[in-house]
C-alpha cells in the first residue's frame, strides 16, 4: 500500500497533564471528532524535581485522535499554535502517523469523511488461518 491509499491519519499530541482540554478543543475547531486522552509520566531528567528526598516525574496527557489525512495539518497546526508547541515555548509534541487500516468509524452526517473500511491487505486471510480453516472443515 502506497502513502496515497491512506485515508486517516492518526495524530498523537504529548503535553503536560492539564492541557489535554485545551489540545481538544483546537483539535475540534478544525474538524477533528473527538479523541482518547491517556495518562503518562515523563522520563526525562530535567523534568524530574524532589520534594522530601523522592523524585517526582512531570505527569503527561498523551492525546491520540484519527481524522482525514486532508484535514490533518489544521488540526496539527492548531494544536500547535494554540499549546504554544512552536517555538521551543511550549512543554509538548505533536506528530502524526498513517494510518493503513481501521474499523469501526462511523460515519457522521457533520463530517464529509467516509466510513472506515479494512483496507484489501487487511481483508485477506493468511495462510495460516487458510489452513486453520480447511483442518477444521476436515474434522
Amino acid at each position: 500500500m502506497d502513502n496515497s491509499d491512506i485515508v486517516y491519519e492518526l495524530i498523537v499530541t504529548v503535553v503536560d497533564r492539564g492541557f489535554s482540554e485545551r489540545v481538544m478543543d483546537a483539535a475540534k475547531s478544525k474538524g477533528a471528532r473527538g479523541g482518547t486522552v491517556l495518562h503518562a509520566r515523563g522520563t526525562g531528567s530535567k523534568e524530574a524535581m524532589q520534594f522530601f528526598n523522592i523524585t517526582v516525574q512531570q505527569e503527561k496527557d498523551i492525546i491520540i485522535i484519527v481524522a482525514p489525512k486532508d484535514i490533518r495539518s489544521d488540526i496539527m497546526r492548531e494544536i500547535a499554535i494554540a499549546n504554544s508547541l512552536e517555538g521551543g515555548q511550549g512543554t509538548g509534541i505533536t506528530f502524526s502517523l498513517p494510518v493503513d487500516s481501521i474499523v469501526g468509524l462511523r460515519k457522521n452526517s457533520n463530517n464529509a469523511a467516509p466510513a472506515a473500511t479494512l483496507t484489501e491487505e487487511a481483508d485477506k486471510p493468511t495462510e495460516q488461518s487458510d489452513k486453520t480453516a480447511d483442518e477444521e472443515n476436515k474434522a
